[in-house]
């Protein structure tokens, strides 16, 4: 065992360990850590790291904890108490051999931003964020960019009354089907550029009125039929497809256009 209980931060303690290739981390004692960013970032060759038993219950900042760790398969950080995060940039970022990563029962009361937090997870094939307390988070700037992998993506419930920044938010996610995110309430101010950015299989959003039209205001969404009479609270599954960079609604009668064949003899 290795006492850490008196350890308040880690930050970046193996940052740049290129080579090493395992850390002997089961049995590490935490008690008031409140700091592990960059912690393992740049640990290109971390293959194994158990985390499953962390006491990090005070941890605030998690910026660039497992950043570019791209060859570990699995983090096991599913009972870890995390109702003091706060900040969980790049958390993840480019973790591009993780397949299996629960995070659906942190307690994310006191998250205010996660900008980058799971881009470049490109074989992660789900990521359950459902049932997280969003009601502090300020930014998800390409929160799920170049997640590869994942099809469906839950944020219905979501409390987005306090949210600045989601541009960019599925970017590259390039086999998501499905997006639910009916309940949002975004601020006027909330920046949405590119959400669904080559999204190309994308075929269903589930939204309510007063979202689908502020996403089309801004240039997320492009519509064929008029949406200025849906209900602002009421919720509605849109069907449609991916087009020039945003999620198309069609008309009555309206087909998807045919996808043009690249040049060179790529595929059709």
């Amino acid at each position: 065992d290795k006492d850490m209980t008196n350890t308040s931060t880690t930050e970046s303690m193996f940052d740049g360990c290129d080579k090493l290739k395992t850390v002997n981390s089961k049995h590490w004692r935490f008690g008031i850590l409140n700091n592990a960013s960059y912690m393992f970032y740049g640990c290109a060759a971390l293959e194994e790291l158990d985390t499953s038993k962390w006491n990090l219950s005070l941890l605030s900042n998690a910026e660039s904890m497992f950043s570019c760790c791209g060859k570990i398969k699995k983090l096991d950080v599913s009972n870890w108490d995390t109702s003091s995060l706060t900040t969980a940039n790049d958390m993840f970022y480019y973790c591009e051999e993780v397949e299996e990563l629960d995070v659906s029962n942190w307690d994310t009361s006191s998250l205010e931003t996660a900008d980058n937090m799971f881009r470049g997870c490109i074989k992660l094939p789900l990521i359950d964020v459902a049932s997280w307390d969003t009601s502090s988070l300020t930014s998800a700037n390409r929160m799920f960019c170049d997640c590869r992998e994942v099809e469906d993506l839950d944020l219905g419930n979501w409390d987005t009354s306090s949210m600045d920044n989601v541009m960019e938010l599925f970017l590259e996610c390039s086999k998501l089907k499905n997006v639910d995110i009916s309940n949002w309430n975004l601020p006027t101010t909330c920046q949405t550029n590119s959400m669904f950015g080559g999204c190309k299989l994308l075929e269903q959003v589930k939204a309510n009125g007063a979202t689908i039209n502020r996403l089309v205001n801004d240039n997320v969404v492009s519509s064929g039929i008029d949406l200025s009479g849906l209900g602002d609270d009421t919720v509605y599954t849109f069907k449609g497809w991916y087009d020039s960079g945003k999620f198309r609604i069609p008309a009555d009668g309206e087909t998807k256009p045919e996808e043009e064949e690249e040049e060179s003899g790529g595929k059709k």
